[in-house]
């Protein structure tokens, strides 16, 4: 076994917040982190989730050591589960039995919640990859502008909107026909109205050896623990959910989150409504009414 050692160099630029460390290990890695890679089959870039398995969290100004074996890997440094498809930052360490030495710190990027910045960075596939959270940050930053600016509207709108089925990626939900699908590469597939976002993500069995035997009830616990302040999992008419507030860091708006876990033969599935936190006693009946209607093919 050999050391790597971090530096997080103080800054004030998120300097509450407390940074996960993790490694990428197809093993024993428990949590799949979407990244920009090389292809081992072809040697192009693609966008896949890599599994990682958690070393530890660095502190500002903080320095930790964390065990580490010989082969190649990268070190991968995230915010939390929730931004860790598009705010996270990996520095590929070579094979070998000498110790490792980095160090960084977290860098202004709103869009991203100000993530943290590997120092000495040449490697290409992690320069692209920073590129491409730079890309899906500012649709979130601007996802959240919209939806903030259109909240401020009456939502008589939607109300008398007709029900209309949505059907891609192999699930379909019943929503109205004020909404409209939107692309968001974090997720499966998205819709969008004046007043709310729905968010979807499929999580494959695949993904992590045991996964399959998970309850749905455990599935759900499993994702809420990403979260950092939430409710319990609760059931109520067939459902499975929890709830959450969330900060949007470029605006600091504020949202709250109704999120579904649903589990398949082949797959488990969440599913999130978005809305203003004052509008959420005012929706709620309406998204469970849509969320009920979740179907897959």
């Amino acid at each position: 076994m050999r050391n790597v050692t971090i530096t997080r160099e103080k800054s004030g630029v998120a300097c509450f917040g407390i940074m996960k460390v993790y490694i990428e290990d197809p093993i024993s890695g428990n949590l799949p982190i979407k990244m920009r890679v090389k292809d081992d089959a072809t040697g192009l870039p693609v966008t896949k989730k890599v599994m990682c398995r958690k070393l530890g969290t660095l502190k500002n100004g903080e320095t930790a050591t964390f065990s580490i074996g010989w082969g190649a890997a990268k070190i991968v440094v995230i915010m939390d589960k929730l931004s860790r498809n598009y705010a996270n930052e990996y520095y590929q360490i070579p094979a070998g039995e000498e110790d490792v030495y980095l160090s960084g710190k977290n860098r202004y990027a709103p869009g991203q919640g100000n993530p943290f910045r590997f120092n000495g960075v040449t490697d290409g596939m992690a320069l692209e990859n920073r590129k491409r959270g730079q890309k899906i940050g500012a649709i979130v930053l601007c996802l959240s502008i919209v939806l903030g600016f259109a909240l401020g509207f009456a939502s008589a709108f939607m109300e008398e909107a007709l029900p209309q089925t949505f059907s891609d990626e192999g699930i379909s939900i019943t929503l109205t026909d004020a909404f409209e699908e939107v692309e968001f590469d974090d997720f499966t597939v998205c819709y969008a109205s004046r007043n709310v976002v729905v968010l979807t993500e499929e999580e494959k069995f695949s993904l992590a050896p045991g996964m399959s035997a998970l309850s749905l009830n455990q599935y759900a616990h499993a994702a809420m623990n990403s979260v950092e302040v939430a409710s319990e999992v609760k059931t109520e008419n067939g459902l499975t959910y929890f709830e959450y507030d969330g900060n949007d860091t470029g605006t600091g708006a504020v949202y709250h989150y109704y999120v579904f876990a649903y589990k398949e033969t082949d797959a488990f599935w969440i599913v999130q409504f978005g809305m203003e936190r004052g509008k959420k006693d005012e929706y709620r009946d309406q998204v469970f009414e849509w969320a009920a209607s979740v179907r897959f093919d």
